[in-house]
């Protein structure tokens, strides 16, 4: 995979402030290739008006997605598995607004040496055991399979978007909305990616 990578960032309003330091930091020193899209309110377009975006960004609305509910915790976690809605080249980086690109930065870096997305997971196990605890078993109910492994183990979540539509094709993600014990959007999306697309990425036991 030596094609463009789009950065997206799924923004609340509280990120706003952080995400001024994100674009700028990203417009410094990031050269993937794609463009950066941003998922926001409506209503916080007098906030992102104050920011300067780097050049090609792409702003959509979570106003625009009917199904989403009142805790926008859920809201974000859902929008990151139907992502590819919004992100136009076919792997896209997957950032928060509280990261900070602090050196030159090239999709060859998120690459293994044969250009695989590299993937990062560990096992369930008392280091991790309030992951577990938190996120297991939700995840699990909604893949209908057990989950071998922790899939957030380190945040350099670079998505598929023709994986996310596979996902989807299988499994209703609006669950994310709504189960109680409450999945979690990258353990299932890295378990998914796993079982049925191992090949595409480079997984590395943390």
């Amino acid at each position: 995979m030596r094609d463009p990578m789009d950065t997206l960032v799924i923004v609340g309003r509280r990120d706003i402030r952080l995400l001024r330091h994100f674009l700028e930091s990203h417009r410094l020193f990031a050269d993937l290739g794609g463009r950066v899209h941003l998922v926001v309110w409506r209503r916080d377009h007098d906030l992102l008006d104050q920011i300067r975006l780097p050049a090609g960004t792409v702003v959509w609305h979570k106003d625009d997605v009917p199904e989403l509910v009142d805790d926008d915790f859920r809201n974000q976690m859902y929008l990151k598995l139907i992502a590819d809605r919004y992100a136009e080249a076919d792997w896209f980086w997957l950032a928060d607004a509280d990261y900070l690109v602090c050196a030159p930065l090239t999709s060859a870096d998120f690459l293994s040496s044969d250009g695989r997305p590299c993937w990062f997971y560990r096992p369930w196990g008392p280091e991790v055991a309030l992951a577990e605890r938190t996120w297991r078993a939700g995840s699990e109910a909604l893949l209908g399979a057990p989950i071998p492994y922790l899939f957030l183990s380190e945040p350099q979540y670079v998505m598929s978007r023709s994986i996310l539509r596979d996902l989807r094709g299988r499994h209703d993600v609006t669950r994310l909305l709504r189960d109680e014990p409450m999945p979690a959007d990258q353990v299932v999306y890295g378990a998914y990616a796993f079982a049925e697309h191992h090949a595409r990425y480079y997984w590395i036991d943390a």
